[in-house]
């Protein structure tokens, strides 16, 4: 009997060496990652990125991949002309993402080309070159700025004026045609509106700036009469 027992529990001994070892897992918990970089969104520097190296030069809280001043500590990202440039590291305040800086002065070429009217806007890029309007009212697109366009309310990009009255021919053509519609309306309407019309007493003026009214005579003429029938009338009635 011992001798079986030995076996039972020898054998049972093998067996537990032999079974692997069981553990329990946990099901894991995904947390946000857009751009699939192994680094949680909340984690990751450049969440927008994929950078799972973090990298981050300047230390200011911005991966290298996403950060507009990337050898510029910059936590806030400022960026004025919205070139992607931050501020910080932005070579000309203008818009001009490519930086160039042909004589390597620090000074981007788009701050020194020229800008006649000294409106901040450069001439290649102002619709009125040599009139300030940092606004840029544009009314009708044609890309002439409203304040030196010869006809702002009509389209006229080439502003053409013909005859050199500084009124473009666009809005000319526009009033010529304006004209146009008001007399042919003019002629549609009937024959007889005007004799419809109630007649009107024309009054004269003299040389002395006095207004002389054509029937004033006349009614004096009448008056004149009705005063003698009336006394002849009394003398036969007197007889």
């Amino acid at each position: 009997m011992k001798f079986f027992k030995l076996i039972f529990f020898t054998t049972l001994f093998f067996l537990t060496l032999s079974l692997p070892t069981l553990a329990i897992t946990l099901p894991a918990t995904t947390l946000p990652d857009i751009d699939q970089d192994s680094v949680p969104d909340a984690e990751d520097n450049c969440p927008d990125q994929a950078n799972s190296d973090q990298e981050d030069k300047d230390q200011d809280g911005k991966g290298g991949l996403c950060d507009n001043c990337p050898e510029d500590y910059n936590p806030i990202q400022e960026d004025f002309d919205k070139d992607g440039v931050g501020d910080d590291c932005d070579n000309c305040q203008l818009f001009n993402p490519d930086q160039e800086d042909v004589d390597q002065d620090g000074i981007g070429d788009e701050c020194k080309a020229p800008d006649k009217d000294r409106d901040e806007i450069i001439d290649k890029r102002d619709n009125c070159p040599l009139i300030p309007n940092p606004d840029q009212v544009d009314s009708d697109k044609d890309k002439v700025g409203d304040l030196c366009d010869n006809c702002p309310n009509f389209g006229n990009p080439k502003q053409e004026d013909f005859n050199g009255d500084g009124i473009g021919d666009a809005c000319q053509d526009q009033d010529r045609t304006d004209r146009t519609n008001r007399t042919n309306r003019t002629d549609t309407l009937p024959a007889s509106s005007s004799e419809t019309q109630p007649s009107e007493t024309k009054l004269t003026e003299t040389a002395e700036g006095e207004i002389i009214n054509p029937w004033l005579p006349w009614g004096s003429l009448v008056v004149i009469l009705i005063l003698a029938v009336g006394v002849a009338l009394m003398k036969v009635r007197r007889s």
